[in-house]
C-alpha cells in the first residue's frame, strides 16, 4: 500500500487485505491520490470502515416507548447518557470533510 498510487486497485490488492483496520483507516486519510476518482475511492473506503466500528458506539438521540410511558405516567424519564465519541467517530468526520471538500473542488473545475 504504502509504495503504490492510492486508487480502486491498492484498495483491493493491499489496503483490504490489512488486519488492523485503524491503520488502513488513518491510511486512508492521508492518502493523496492522482485524480478525483481515486482519491474519492480511497476516502469511500475509509468512510465503510468508519461506518463498521462507530455503528452502535452512541445513542441515537431516537426517543424509545419505555421513555414516552414513563413521561405519560408523570415520570421523568431518566436522562441519556452521554454521548461518547470514539476514535472511529472522529476520523469519520475528517473523511467526511474531506469528501465534501472534494467534491466541491470537482464541481468547481
Amino acid at each position: 500500500w504504502l509504495a503504490s498510487t492510492p486508487g480502486r486497485e491498492s484498495i483491493h490488492d493491499a489496503l483490504s487485505k490489512v488486519s488492523d483496520k485503524a491503520w488502513a483507516t488513518a491510511q486512508c486519510v492521508v492518502a493523496v491520490a492522482e485524480s478525483y476518482e481515486q482519491q474519492r475511492v480511497v476516502i469511500v473506503h475509509g468512510l465503510r470502515e468508519t461506518e463498521k466500528h462507530a455503528a452502535g458506539k452512541r445513542r441515537s438521540g431516537v426517543r424509545d416507548e419505555k421513555e414516552d410511558d414513563a413521561e405519560s405516567d408523570g415520570k421523568k424519564a431518566p436522562p441519556p447518557p452521554p454521548t461518547t465519541w470514539s476514535w472511529w467517530h472522529r476520523v469519520r468526520l475528517v473523511l467526511l470533510a474531506q469528501l465534501d471538500r472534494l467534491d466541491t473542488l470537482h464541481a468547481i473545475d
